[in-house]
């Protein structure tokens, strides 16, 4: 929950964080590092401290600075500092979705190494998406096991066919429990279709040998009934029951095969994981 800055709220004592950046991964230093000069709402050298546009057509919008501490545009979240993230500001997420077939389709999720999480879509933080539609990350181990069927000229040429046609899902701001009053998430959703098998379609996919773990998944309403149900087995039923009826709500309007509703499905299915909701029957 959010509190908005244009409210007093003078008893406001937030705690300070500031995770110790991991060994492979770039983040800014202690914001206090005199040497340390970010130019927010601004490209910054490498680094884009800009908050997403709205449309990709559109403008860039401004948060505000609290001295030379960047605010969380959605308000107040009882931490201050970095946090977890990469950066103070925002911090971009691109999340992929990438399917083949038309009216059943396949998409490429990450299996989870334990049995009782649910999968999700392969997704990285970038520096930058105005040249950034696939993390470089997920695009290599893409083109690695492509390659193990064709040539590597021609894996690319294949990769390439398929990322040329892109549907944008979402971009902005997401309400992560990794954000902080000074660092913040902005996604950026789009998905890669290729509905004859002719590009990205013609990859094969083991879990087990590949470093991210990915695979083909067919996302239909009987995935979604049994992963929801898998969540709520896991916790009590008096907290469930408040938001089986919405979700209900929510199935009898899914149309399977939808790419919008299948990550709106998957969200909801993440969102209920964060909740920890209870003991509940949302096919019935």
């Amino acid at each position: 929950m959010y509190r908005s800055w244009s409210v007093d709220f003078p008893g406001y004592k937030p705690v300070a964080y500031t995770a110790e950046c991991p060994k492979d991964v770039t983040c800014d230093p202690d914001i206090e590092d005199p040497n340390f000069e970010p130019r927010f709402n601004d490209y910054d050298n490498n680094v884009d401290r800009r908050r997403l546009k709205k449309h990709i057509s559109g403008k860039h919008k401004s948060y505000a600075l609290n001295g030379k501490y960047p605010l969380n545009p959605n308000g107040r979240t009882g931490v201050t500092g970095r946090g977890v993230l990469r950066r103070y500001g925002p911090n971009y997420l691109v999340q992929i979705l990438i399917s083949r077939g038309q009216s059943v389709r396949e998409y490429i999720v990450v299996e989870p190494e334990n049995p009782d999480e649910l999968v999700s879509f392969p997704e990285d933080f970038v520096d930058s998406t105005e040249f950034t539609f696939i993390p470089p990350k997920l695009y290599d181990l893409l083109l690695k096991e492509l390659s193990k069927f064709y040539d590597p000229r021609h894996a690319t040429y294949l990769l390439e066919k398929t990322f040329k046609h892109k549907v944008e899902l979402y971009r902005g701001f997401v309400a992560d429990n990794r954000n902080t009053d000074n660092a913040w998430i902005e996604a950026l959703t789009i998905e890669y279709n290729d509905p004859k098998y002719k590009g990205i379609g013609k990859i094969k996919l083991n879990p087990d040998t590949n470093p991210m773990r990915l695979k083909w998944q067919i996302l239909d309403l009987k995935f979604f009934v049994d992963s929801i149900n898998k969540v709520l087995s896991k916790s009590d039923m008096s907290r469930a029951s408040k938001i089986v009826r919405a979700v209900r709500v929510f199935f009898d309007n899914l149309k399977a095969g939808s790419p919008g509703h299948i990550y709106t499905g998957l969200r909801v299915i993440l969102s209920l994981t964060s909740l920890g909701l209870g003991v509940a029957s949302i096919a019935g």
